[in-house]
């Protein structure tokens, strides 16, 4: 009732998915609560606001990063984050001081602050992100006394890491990310499916004192590239016209001194879609760019598992890969959704 009458929030003290570490605080209620109450709110369309505590006794990195994937699926509307404030004359003090746990410091908070808001849904606003403990009460942390630092210090490193809220919503993003990491202006790289072009362009512009070489087997991927390097003013590439299982015969002068090849799976986006990569084919051509990687070298696979090829190959590639140095990153639980496979040569 009185949602239709005025602007409503309702905010919900979840503080962590983990219901170890909520028994352990005496959260007084379990996860199923917490979701059944999201749903009945959202059901009334009341907007919610969830809080969730860093720091909480004994929780990794990854176990905090999961609380946040699990809001990732709730339809809430908005966060707030803290750092574990253990205050004076409290029971938390007690256990603290009987039994001191590990408390983050301010660049391992800053740290899994940004990990989260890389992976939270870009729509949730964020209304708060640390907590300011009046002096007189605070027993640890005591940097957090220093807000805006920490504010600041956010910011820097989200800039530093050049990404965004949401920015691992992208599994583009991910695979960007990861060839940055590995990939100096003077090396050289493989687009192995070059599409339209985007991946190599975000190679070319990455090594402007290098080379990028790319591969397709259809005309229009080579003119629509070709263009848009063009229109770049962009002149440090090859492209050939050649199924990139050849790439290892076409390259054979540069055997061991490739640093990246990215492999964006599927058909090509506004092309025909009976041409598509296959699974034979494509660990044909891992086995070949393989070879033509330095000790440090990468290969980014980029698997599309939506539409039945992609499905098969995605398959295939798992089996195959099994004998490989690799990772996989997902941004979702959706088995459809595309994924990263990142190959490592060391």
């Amino acid at each position: 009732e009185l949602n239709k009458r005025t602007y409503l929030t309702v905010e919900l003290g979840l503080q962590t998915i983990h219901e170890v570490t909520a028994l352990m605080i005496n959260r007084g209620h379990n996860l199923k609560c917490f979701d059944d109450m999201v749903a009945k709110l959202h059901q009334r369309k009341i907007n919610i606001v969830v809080h969730i505590i860093n720091g909480l006794p004994y929780e990794t990195k990854e176990m905090m990063i999961e609380t946040i994937k699990h809001l990732n699926r709730l339809p809430i509307q908005g966060i707030k984050i803290h750092m574990l404030h253990i205050l004076k004359k409290t029971k938390l003090a007690e256990i603290f001081a009987k039994n001191p746990f590990p408390i983050l410091t301010k660049e391992q908070y800053v740290n899994i602050v940004c990990d989260q808001l890389e992976n939270l849904r870009p729509e949730i606003v964020i209304n708060r992100i640390t907590g300011d403990p009046k002096v007189e009460d605070l027993i640890e942390p005591t940097w957090l006394i220093r807000k805006f630092g920490v504010l600041n210090d956010i910011d820097s490193e989200l800039l530093s890491r050049n990404t965004y809220q949401g920015f691992n919503q992208s599994i583009l993003n991910q695979a960007r990310r990861l060839i940055e990491n590995n990939t100096k202006d003077n090396d050289l790289t493989v687009d192995a499916t070059i599409g339209n072009g985007y991946d190599t362009l975000f190679l070319s512009q990455l090594t402007p004192k290098g080379h990028v070489f790319g591969f397709d087997i259809q005309e229009v991927a080579i003119a629509n590239t070709t263009k848009l390097l063009n229109d770049y003013h962009l002149n440090n590439y090859t492209l050939y016209l050649n199924n990139h299982q050849q790439m290892a015969e076409i390259l054979a002068a540069y055997h061991h001194k490739i640093s990246t090849i990215i492999f964006n799976l599927g058909y090509l986006p506004k092309g025909d879609k009976k041409i598509t990569t296959t699974s034979d084919e494509t660990i044909t051509a891992i086995k070949a760019g393989y070879t033509l990687l330095n000790d440090k070298g990468i290969i980014i696979i980029i698997v599309y598992p939506g539409h039945p090829a992609g499905l098969e190959e995605s398959i295939k590639l798992k089996e195959f890969l099994t004998d490989y140095n690799h990772e996989y990153y997902y941004n979702t639980d959706n088995l459809e959704a595309p994924y990263l496979i990142q190959i490592k040569k060391s």
